[in-house]
């Protein structure tokens, strides 16, 4: 009889479940959203560390419990730069108006509107 058939490769990834999931979750959006759709980025991170990142994405899915939480990452002058990002709006006035209506943390800690052409 033959072998059963080897599972797959471990991804390997320092990121734990959230961050994966919500970086998953980014890569899926990023496919299909048109480079002048706005989004909000709640927080903006060079070389954080797996565990800091976790707990803001935990944050974020508990602050914002009906928004789907994504995280970006990127390579910038030699460093990684992180992002947990949320929502999707047609226009900048828009965005700006879920801005304002984010819980003060977030607004007082600098979270701004972005395009998606940003990212690219």
């Amino acid at each position: 009889t033959a072998a059963p058939p080897a599972p797959p490769p471990a991804i390997d990834t320092p990121y734990g479940p959230l961050t994966q999931a919500a970086m998953a979750a980014q890569a899926a959006w990023m496919k299909n959203a048109a480079d002048d759709i706005w989004f909000i980025q709640l927080h903006t991170n060079t070389n954080v560390d797996a565990f800091s990142l976790e707990k803001q994405v935990e944050a974020a899915q508990a602050a914002l419990p009906d928004a789907e939480i994504r995280v970006y990452d990127a390579q910038l002058g030699g460093n990684e730069r992180t992002g947990v990002v949320f929502g999707r709006f047609d226009t900048e006035g828009e965005a700006l108006r879920a801005l304002g209506e984010l819980p003060p943390d977030y607004r007082d800690r600098g979270a701004y509107v972005r395009q998606a052409r940003r990212l690219r």
